[in-house]
């Protein structure tokens, strides 16, 4: 067994990261940077590792009631449930990065061409050569302009 003050240490450090986890969780809230569904996904394993950093004997207790006598499956499962949290965003930013791509596509193929529009006058198509950075998104412009052309990417 270690030390109580290697103990008491442990869990002091412990506590203070996990306590900064959840401030940081509260001040992404507070300024929009999460949105509330994901903050319900967050603050509960925030709290979680609060809770264990001050009452760490409820784990040895939640252990022995679910009959894992070794601390080692506890931690795997703890392992396996943020896999599965770090699987779900990377799948939404993938859905999100996809429609963000067409969404841009459809932008830049509704917007008027400068030499292909007969009816344009001179003012339209300068305003159009200086507007050409509004609506871009990285990485989707070789796309666009590619689509444009003909070719495939």
């Amino acid at each position: 067994m270690l030390p109580d003050s290697v103990m008491f240490s442990a869990r002091l450090i412990f506590g203070l990261c996990s306590l900064a986890l959840v401030g940081v969780i509260l001040v992404m809230i507070r300024r929009n940077a999460i949105r509330e569904k994901y903050a319900l996904l967050w603050l509960p394993l925030g709290g979680g590792f609060l809770i264990m950093s001050f009452f760490p004997d409820l784990l040895l207790d939640f252990s022995a009631r679910v009959h894992l006598h070794y601390m080692t499956v506890v931690v795997l499962g703890i392992i396996i449930v943020f896999t599965n949290i770090l699987l779900y965003f990377t799948v939404r930013m993938s859905q999100m990065r996809e429609d963000i791509k067409k969404l841009a596509q459809e932008i830049a193929i509704s917007r008027p061409q400068g030499g292909a529009s007969g009816g344009a006058s001179a003012a339209g198509q300068t305003a159009a050569k200086t507007d050409s950075g509004a609506g871009w998104v990285p990485g989707t412009a070789r796309t666009v302009a590619g689509n444009r052309t003909g070719s495939r990417t």
